[in-house]
């Protein structure tokens, strides 16, 4: 069965990309990371990706792992160049392609609009660990990586950033305003960050309460994580309403 997992922690910068390279048309970054249990519990190992890189990598002699966005196989992105294991998790160099949806997908990466990855595998080596109450995966079969969107366009996507703080959305919500400004992106992207840029408004309205001393609106820092949890999920059901 096909499991989806998040990177799981950022790399420096709060981002799972290394290096965005828009001249030479180059990402680099991460589609997992290891040693995290994410929260269903399961714990990607170092040498869990080995076997399914040697054998449908991007230097096998059957490459067939797809670099892709919001795990949506018909939209490939790059051409992956690397692939390999390090101290930190699965590291990716991908060269992107020259079509204008790729082009858009290089300048979002570069202006912060897509900050997360993810991966799509099946788990093929695992041992469950009642006491720790984790799942440890030590071998797996993997089908694509994902970079993904902030406002994540595929229910199985794992949201990361999003649901990390309010202020994250005050954050992308600055650069989908200077992304609507920019004007170098094509118009199906630019409709969608109209979308997204107007549902965000909205969602930052709705976690906002009155300031006891006069001044305005504040956020409800005791906002609990199941409401949160809930308004979040209704601004992502609103988004691939109004972008699909």
């Amino acid at each position: 069965m096909d499991i989806f997992k998040g990177v799981g922690q950022a790399y420096k910068d709060g981002t799972t990309f290394r290096d965005v390279d828009v001249k030479g048309g180059k990402v680099e970054g991460y589609f997992s990371s290891f040693g995290f249990a994410d929260d269903d519990g399961d714990i990607i190992h170092p040498g869990s990706y080995k076997k399914t890189i040697a054998e449908i990598g991007p230097k096998s002699s059957f490459p067939r792992i797809k670099h892709v966005i919001d795990h949506e196989e018909k939209r490939p992105f790059t051409r992956l160049l690397e692939l390999e294991e390090d101290s930190f998790g699965l590291r990716y160099v991908g060269l992107v392609g020259p079509h204008a949806d790729a082009q858009d997908f290089l300048l979002k990466c570069h202006h912060g609009l897509i900050t997360e990855h993810s991966i799509r595998i099946v788990p093929t080596q695992q041992k469950p660990d009642a006491i720790a109450k984790v799942n440890n995966i030590y071998e797996c079969k993997m089908k694509e990586g994902s970079s993904l969107h902030f406002w994540g366009a595929n229910k199985h996507t794992p949201l990361i950033s999003i649901s990390k703080s309010i202020d994250d959305l005050h954050a992308m919500y600055g650069r989908l305003k200077k992304a609507l400004t920019d004007g170098t992106y094509t118009d199906k992207s630019m409709e969608e960050f109209q979308t997204v840029y107007n549902q965000i408004g909205e969602l930052l309205k709705s976690i906002q309460q009155p300031d006891p001393k006069g001044q305005g609106t504040t956020a409800d820092e005791d906002l609990s994580q199941a409401s949160l949890i809930n308004i979040i999920d209704k601004f992502k059901n609103a988004v691939q309403n109004g972008t699909n």
